[in-house]
């Protein structure tokens, strides 16, 4: 060996040295990739000799040119893979280095023999090949063919371990991504587990609306959260409860809804469209609105709003502020958007107790002849009369109630009852002074679950052939323009014939038949007003103890034993409240 042939071999021993060291952390997999790319060509693309650098495209299944030294014919962009009997096929596909006589364009004509040689054609592992050679003049050397396998071994090391990086890394962002996303799990389970407990525990809907927006702004997520409904006389957006970082924003917010939801603000919005309605950039996006303005000023980056309804009935909207831009993503818009329904709900419910025990408010009366009214048709087939008694909350959540019948057989309301869509499970409790005591479970299609859906309280209901008599109780919320206006909806042939506001005395927050639930349990209360309407007071009693449990579906002695306690409790409060008053 020649001392020429030593120092070329150490001078390419230094370059693979150098082709071996681990590619910069910096950048991305792509440029680093490239960057070994090109360091191959200008290792072995010295003096006349020329290089290219060819890498497997897996969407378009074609080998393409990712470096290349200069030359007079130009090499190939991509080399197809379609054709088995190939020195390419042979590299890539078979792992087997190949000589050949032509390396531009392409190389081809392989020979088995270096020394009849142009260039070599050497796998990078499953990255793709590498060729090298000459083109005129001299032919490569053996030890040149050697190095050219020996680079392209090497290589593919190389691009291993940046694949095997890149792998790495890809991991690192989903494990962080899975990390982010399992905590925001816990933390909107949390959520849904707080306002859930909440809506069990609040007696009333200002203090469930209040407790949900500052459970909300708990969230380190989460900067602000108001609940508002839109005024049916003035059109203006309402604000009833709000929690977290405010700094005076509502103040500066226009208040007409109309306006505010044709620039898109977030709660007139989701009140006027029923819909989830989120704007993930608030700095962002356009500025031109003012409401936007104002929240960026504030340090608002995103915000969502969704609507609280129940049955087609709104109660207004909920819309939570974040500092934090795109913080709401599609499970966001979901998990906030049942968490609004289940808010409605609650309300709903809340509302309508409040209504069952309420005193107060308005007093109509409505006289309707509409066909679709219930229990109407009944009066009009047997010529028979119906009476409303009374309704009963039963703790699964259904309503029950009670109505009698006169001048119809018992067989004949059955039937009637049977087909009918808003009632079920009825029964007769009782006759008394010659009529029908029934007892029934009022369906969502009822009149009766209709009016409580809407804090309503019927508190008579009678009919004959000519029409049917309904009184309601509102509540002082509930407006009374917009409930004749629902119930002519409902019943088109049905006037409003008498109005009377009650004016009472005042008395504790919640009144006597309140503070009477509240310590009651749901149980006994049934049972002491069921017990009650069925005549098992009466002297003699209309209904047995037995009879009472059945209806009740439980067994005599638990019937017996919830009204006992809820007996005791009654008592004691009105003993002790005339002991309180000195009488």
């Amino acid at each position: 060996m020649s001392s020429g042939d030593t120092v070329d071999i150490e001078r390419r021993l230094t370059e693979l040295e150098a082709l071996c060291r681990p590619p910069t952390s910096d950048g991305s997999a792509t440029d680093r990739i490239q960057g070994v790319c090109d360091a191959i060509v200008e290792f072995l693309a010295n003096g006349d000799a020329a290089a290219a650098v060819y890498l497997y495209d897996e969407r378009r299944d074609v080998l393409c040119r990712r470096a290349g030294s200069p030359h007079r014919k130009t090499w190939d962009a991509t080399m197809s893979l379609e054709r088995t009997a190939t020195p390419v096929w042979q590299a890539f596909v078979e792992r087997d280095p190949v000589f050949v006589a032509d390396l531009l364009p392409r190389p081809a004509r392989p020979v088995q023999n270096p020394d009849h040689a142009r260039g070599t054609v050497a796998p990078i592992g499953s990255h793709g090949i590498v060729l090298a050679g000459t083109t005129e003049k001299e032919r490569p050397t053996r030890l040149s063919h050697s190095f050219t396998r020996l680079v392209g071994t090497t290589a593919g090391t190389v691009l291993d371990r940046i694949d095997d990086e890149r792998r790495v890394d890809d991991c690192k962002r989903q494990l962080e991504a899975s990390t982010v996303a399992s905590e925001r799990l816990v933390a909107t389970n949390a959520l849904h587990h707080d306002v859930g407990r909440t809506i069990r525990t609040a007696w009333t809907r200002a203090d469930l609306e209040e407790r949900v927006c500052k459970r909300i702004v708990t969230d380190e997520r989460y900067a602000f959260a108001r609940i508002a409904e839109i005024d049916e006389v003035t059109e203006q957006v309402c604000d009833r409860v709000q929690a977290g970082i405010e700094k005076g924003y509502l103040e500066s917010l226009e208040s007409d809804a109309d306006t505010l939801a044709d620039d898109g603000e977030p709660m007139a919005t989701t009140i006027r469209t029923l819909e989830t309605h989120t704007v993930s950039h608030l700095l962002g996006d356009d500025t031109g609105e003012r409401w936007r303005r104002d929240a960026i000023t504030r340090g608002y980056r995103s915000a969502i709003g969704v609507p609280l309804v129940f049955r087609e009935r709104c109660y207004g909207g909920l819309v939570v502020y974040s500092d934090r831009a795109a913080a709401f993503d599609g499970m966001d818009e979901e998990v906030f958007f049942e968490l609004g329904a289940a808010v409605a709900h609650a309300i709903n419910a809340l509302e309508a107790k409040t209504a069952l025990v309420s005193r107060g408010g308005v007093e109509l009366e409505f006289r309707v002849r509409d066909q679709e009214f219930q229990f109407l048709e009944w009066a009009r087939e047997t010529g028979c009369t119906f009476e409303f008694e009374t309704v009963v909350s039963r703790p699964d959540g259904s309503i029950h109630g009670f109505f009698t019948i006169d001048g119809a057989p018992t067989e004949t309301i059955l039937e009637l009852a049977s087909q009918s869509p808003a009632v079920t499970k009825t029964h007769l409790v009782t006759e008394r002074d010659g009529k029908q005591l029934f007892e029934c479970t009022f369906t969502e299609d009822s009149v009766v679950a209709q009016l409580l859906e809407y804090g309503v309280v019927p508190r008579s209901i009678s009919t004959s052939r000519a029409a049917a008599r309904l009184v309601v109780a509102l509540p002082e919320s509930t407006s009374v323009r917009l409930f004749v206006d629902v119930f002519s909806r409902l019943y088109p042939d049905s006037e409003l014939i008498r109005r009377q506001d009650h004016e009472y005395v005042a008395r504790t927050p919640y009144g006597f038949l309140a503070e009477l639930e509240c310590k009651l349990t749901a149980k006994q209360l049934e049972a002491l007003e069921t017990a009650f309407v069925s005549g098992y007071f009466e002297v003699p009693r209309d209904a047995t103890g037995a009879d009472v449990a059945a209806i009740l579906d439980i067994s005599q002695p638990t019937f017996n034993n919830h009204l006992r306690l809820a007996q005791r409790k009654l008592l004691s409060m009105v003993f002790s409240e005339r002991a309180f008053r000195g009488t």
